[in-house]
């Protein structure tokens, strides 16, 4: 995932579980995901592990119908790790979805992340499956689903903080607004300080490092404004382009 990636060590940053905010609970029971499976993390101590396997974040995994891509066959919530595998919730089996061995396209989701999906349909059984979102070779549905980083990787895009599926800098229902008045009207922020640090497990930490910043360095904001400037699909630099999510 962009937010959560550090280029310079190739690993997504795990702030989130050092600050000990990683809900045990999967958090997809939210618009637009409505997912309300009882998924938790029952053993806390995966909590513990470091280094490349260490949790990132909850993510939303969805298998959908081969001929009808818009159809969702079943999905379920899984956990990150650092260096880009995904795992069930004892943070280290490999997913397994309890459907018949067939062709499905598969779908990645993350709550502030726009979501990507494979191209085609892929076939999926018994015997384990690989598919690496991370590999620009890697195609993908749609047009310019994913963000390619300086490494030459590709990742999810960051930003999308309201659950609209569409990337906004200016104009109307932006991105940046949730940022604002989380920080504006936060309950230690007494004098609506526009520098102030929100802490928390909030869908306006685009960049996952468990705090949400409006103005300064390092703010959400930039990440959303980046996105939007530098979109191949947006050769004029316009600040009102919007980056539309590319799942049907």
């Amino acid at each position: 995932m962009q937010g959560a990636y550090v280029v310079s060590t190739g690993l997504m940053r795990d702030n989130i579980r050092t600050l000990e905010l990683l809900p045990l609970q999967q958090p997809y029971n939210i618009t637009p995901f409505n997912y309300n499976a009882n998924q938790i993390i029952e053993d806390t101590s995966i909590l513990n592990i470091t280094g490349s396997d260490a949790i990132v974040d909850w993510i939303l995994v969805e298998l959908r119908d081969k001929n009808t891509p818009s159809v969702i066959i079943d999905k379920k919530a899984v956990l990150l790790q650092r260096d880009g595998d995904i795992v069930e919730t004892d943070g280290n089996t490999p997913i397994i979805f309890s459907v018949i061995s067939d062709d499905y396209y598969v779908a990645v989701r993350h709550r502030n992340h726009l979501g990507v999906m494979t191209a085609t349909a892929i076939s999926l059984s018994n015997i384990t499956q690989n598919i690496d979102f991370t590999d620009p070779e890697t195609l993908t549905y749609g047009q310019g689903a994913q963000r390619l980083l300086s490494n030459n990787k590709t990742a999810l895009r960051a930003g999308n903080t309201n659950g609209d599926k569409k990337l906004v800098l200016a104009g109307s229902n932006t991105d940046v607004n949730p940022i604002s008045t989380k920080v504006l009207i936060a309950p230690g922020n007494t004098f609506f300080s526009k520098t102030y640090t929100v802490t928390g497990y909030t869908r306006e930490d685009v960049d996952l490092n468990g705090k949400v910043v409006l103005a300064g360095s390092q703010t959400e904001v930039n990440l959303i404004s980046n996105n939007i400037l530098m979109n191949p699909l947006n050769p004029s630099y316009s600040p009102t382009s919007i980056i539309q999510e590319q799942l049907p």
